[in-house]
């Protein structure tokens, strides 16, 4: 099985806690991790994660009185999200397509969350990473014995 991890000018986009990597691929950074650690680490941070309109090229128009541009068509309700590359600068990279609702969430939203977990537990980050191109990402933390959650329903 490929391991999938995302892997940009030769830089995985994979961070571990241990010295023993996922594949030998790769940063260990020897000690455990804050959630922003894990995402500068793992090279998950400040990937500006946005919409981009989905524009149709149309051909031009061949007839008598000579060449006329077409205006493209564009998709009013699909969009395709992408995201800068975390590695080469300038590179913008395609993630997937959304429908209009979608509003995007960076990596970085994610961090009090993850941070809160880990002072109210005393669980801490082991990995973090990306996979299939930044299509998915993901963070392993190793947990005490027993963790409660309590959920609110309250909105």
């Amino acid at each position: 099985m490929a391991h999938e991890l995302d892997i940009n000018g030769g830089i995985t986009s994979f961070a571990n806690a241990r010295s023993d990597h996922w594949h030998r691929l790769g940063q260990s950074v020897g000690h455990t991790m804050t959630a922003s650690e894990a995402l500068t680490a793992a090279h998950l941070a400040n990937w500006n994660v946005r919409k981009q309109p989905m524009i149709i090229p149309q051909p031009p128009k061949i007839d008598a009185d000579g060449v006329t541009t077409v205006a493209p068509v564009t998709v009013d309700d699909m969009f395709a999200t992408v995201r800068d590359n975390p590695v080469i600068p300038g590179q913008v990279d395609y993630l997937g397509v959304v429908g209009k609702k979608y509003e995007p969430v960076q990596n970085e939203a994610t961090t009090d969350l993850l941070n809160a977990l880990t002072d109210e537990s005393g669980a801490h980050f082991e990995t973090a990473g990306a996979l299939n191109g930044g299509r998915q990402v993901f963070v392993t933390m190793k947990l005490p014995k027993t963790m409660v959650l309590k959920l609110s329903t309250h909105r």
